[in-house]
């Protein structure tokens, strides 16, 4: 098992990690299996509801502050940051 921190714009309050451990920083300490692509973490831990397909949802993906595709394996230590596009005017 690997052990990730996520830092994310989801609402994760209610979630599968409302009660998980935070590092000094306040990002969420998150464990899974080695081999584990960030689309599987994301479907894994529902964090886009039960039933929103991925492949409707733009998302801006960056591991350790380089942006990565879903595609992209974790790996233990990993800082990902999953964030949605914001809108405004």
């Amino acid at each position: 098992r690997i052990t990730i921190r996520l830092r994310s714009w989801f609402s994760l309050g209610s979630g599968p990690l409302s009660g998980s451990a935070l590092d000094p920083q306040g990002r969420r300490l998150v464990q899974t299996e080695e081999g584990t692509r960030v689309a599987d973490l994301i479907q894994s831990l529902g964090l886009l509801g039960s039933g929103t397909p991925l492949d409707d949802v733009f998302i801006f993906v960056h591991i350790n502050d380089r942006p990565v595709t879903l595609d992209q394996r974790l790996e233990d230590g990993d800082i990902l940051d999953l964030h949605l596009p914001a809108m405004g005017g």
